[in-house]
């Protein structure tokens, strides 16, 4: 109403019934016509049935509920990363074996983990890197058992643990690795 009475475009989005009584979603688009003065004359509009793509939203927003409900009751660490080493996504049991205090403060770059983090094999060699798990599967890499201890850097965690890594697809529209 209050683009109308401004002379706006607007669009809108509703559900109406067929005459067969199925219901369908339409997207409205309204624009004013206007004459050489300026003035509104008229007001022409679209309709535009747009079920199809609210059925795929809904079917998104489903596979991402129940990606995140998987992997969040899952009880090993999962970490998530693009190609050029960004985390997008972490576990809840990640975030606490690695002493995240949030999932927001674990989403960073695959270079700044050396930084909070001090890895060793299990001989004592400080593992560089290229040599850490998320950056193997970053680079394409499948693997099962790299035994580690991580020590984060300004607290007194130390963790030793077997980690492994794949492809795990696509995620927020990017090839991710974890």
């Amino acid at each position: 109403a209050e683009a109308i009475a401004r002379g706006e475009p607007f669009t809108h989005e509703h559900r109406i019934r067929r005459h067969d009584g199925e219901w369908r979603w339409m997207s409205v688009y309204v624009a004013p016509l206007r004459d050489a003065a300026g003035q509104v004359v008229e007001w022409i509009g679209m309709n535009l049935d747009i079920t199809k793509r609210k059925a795929a939203e809904q079917a998104l927003r489903e596979a991402r509920d129940t990606r995140q409900a998987i992997l969040q009751s899952m009880t090993d660490g999962l970490m998530i990363a693009t190609p050029s080493g960004e985390v997008v996504d972490i576990n809840q049991a990640a975030q606490r074996m690695l002493g995240f205090a949030s999932r927001e403060a674990a989403l960073v770059r695959l270079s700044d983990l050396g930084q909070l983090f001090d890895v060793r094999d299990l001989m004592g060699a400080s593992q560089p890197e290229p040599l850490l798990p998320l950056a193997r599967t970053c680079r394409g890499e499948t693997f099962t058992i790299q035994e580690l201890e991580v020590r984060r850097r300004v607290t007194v965690l130390t963790l030793i643990d077997i980690y492994g890594g794949s492809c795990v697809g696509v995620v927020y529209g990017m090839e991710c690795f974890g």
